[in-house]
């Protein structure tokens, strides 16, 4: 799954991806921020289940997480490694 392309997050209320270009340089503390808080802004927002529309809802009898979310999670993972690595970096 490419998570640069963020399929069906554009459908979150005033989410964004990938951030507007008028934030800082890729990589660097700044945007690296930026882009935290508009992904935690955008999860909770994000129902935490799936719903029947997605065709996932349930396996098995049971409630599934919602894929946007999950996909959400995954980057905010990875933009906290990214700024993890920028503080090692720095000592």
């Amino acid at each position: 799954m490419n998570l640069d392309q963020k399929p069906g997050i554009s459908q979150l209320d005033d989410f964004a991806w990938p951030p507007e270009s008028s934030t800082p340089p890729p990589g660097s503390v700044r945007a690296l921020i930026a882009e935290l808080a508009q992904i935690e802004d955008a999860v909770r927002r994000a129902p935490t289940f799936a719903t029947p529309a997605d065709g996932q809802a349930q396996v098995n009898g049971q409630a599934q997480v919602n894929p946007e979310l999950m996909e959400l999670m995954a980057r905010e993972d990875q933009v906290v490694r990214a700024l993890r690595s920028l503080r090692v970096g720095s000592t």
